[in-house]
């Protein structure tokens, strides 16, 4: 009796998590994308927008929703990276925004790259 309630209570905290939106189930449900901020200029970096995209049926914390933002040259070279998270809970269907600044030669970037952090 008392295993099978052990079970129980293991099996119910595996669900809560795997609902609740954990790291694992933000990386199959979100899309990530960024874009440069052009509002914004620095001799010393350039400013990201960067957006999330909930594609499935359940809400998630925006802090399980971890990201490494790359900026490449133009000849694909990494010159700068940061990484980052969402705030709040990003809705079912929802698109999240935050803004990341990253330190690197601003006359080089050539595109940015958002990627699930693990």
């Amino acid at each position: 009796m008392r295993m099978r309630r052990l079970l129980a209570v293991v099996a119910a905290l595996s669900l809560l998590c795997t609902v609740g939106g954990s790291a694992a189930s933000s990386k199959n449900c979100l899309a990530l994308r960024g874009e440069q901020d052009t509002e914004v200029e620095s001799p010393s970096g350039i400013q990201v927008r960067v957006f999330g995209t909930n594609r499935c049926s359940e809400d998630l914390s925006g802090y399980d929703c971890r990201f490494k933002v790359s900026v490449l040259s133009s000849g694909r070279g990494v010159i700068g990276t940061q990484t980052g998270h969402f705030y709040g809970t990003i809705a079912a269907g929802e698109t999240a925004e935050t803004i990341l600044f990253v330190t690197c030669d601003p006359t080089r970037v050539g595109s940015i790259e958002v990627n699930d952090r693990d």
